[in-house]
């Protein structure tokens, strides 16, 4: 029986096996779980390599069964962006005008501080602090982990951060996991996974 694991695994493709003694590894009998470690084992497969493709088969496995962590519709999150945009500059544009009360002279490095601060505070403390921008209060969601956990904040700061890159909001037209969401391993989901966010959801 173990020759009959040993044949069987020797047949199978670098990933597959890696498959096998990771995401798959509930599928298999202990021999064959041995034989496939000792197949990976004799191969000598580069580590980078090997983490890659564990990486991408446990995203695929969270993208394929993303509806089990209670992850909002696409539009929920545009609702979120929206609002979250406009209360943003409107927070940012106050701060600028106390601010030239104090210091009547425009001063670039003062606007870079006044919005680089208000940025930090209102999705970094924010998500860190209640898992929740302002939006998110507002349409009932919050920010978790893929194991759905409140995030540290390492992670909120990867999230907060990752909101810069240029074709970020654009990601979300095209998969409910957007660019921010990938980089900090965070999900969206329902405030309360027990009510229901309609997906015709209006202000």
């Amino acid at each position: 029986m173990e020759n009959e694991f040993a044949k069987v695994m020797s047949e199978q493709s670098d990933k597959q096996l890696i498959k096998i003694l990771t995401v798959e590894r509930y599928k298999y009998t202990a021999l064959a779980i041995e034989a496939a470690k000792a197949e990976l084992t004799k191969r000598q497969l580069p580590y980078d390599y090997v983490a890659e493709t564990v990486k991408y088969e446990e995203e695929k496995i969270i993208d394929e069964f993303v509806v089990d962590f209670d992850i909002v519709a696409p539009n929920i999150r545009m609702y979120n962006f929206l609002i979250d945009i406009i209360l943003f500059e409107m927070i940012t544009g106050l701060l600028e005008e106390f601010i030239l009360l104090l210091l009547p002279k425009e001063n670039i490095i003062i606007w870079l501080i006044v919005n680089l601060s208000t940025f930090l505070f209102y999705y970094g403390f924010m998500e860190f602090k209640f898992q929740k921008t302002l939006a998110k209060f507002i349409t009932k969601t919050k920010v978790v982990t893929y194991n759905g956990y409140k995030p540290n904040k390492d992670i909120i700061l990867k999230r907060t951060f990752s909101r810069l890159i240029p074709i970020d909001p654009i990601s979300y037209f095209v998969s409910v996991v957007g660019i921010h969401d990938r980089i900090s391993q965070t999900r969206v989901i329902k405030d309360n996974p027990n009510s229901v966010i309609e997906d015709n959801f209006e202000f």
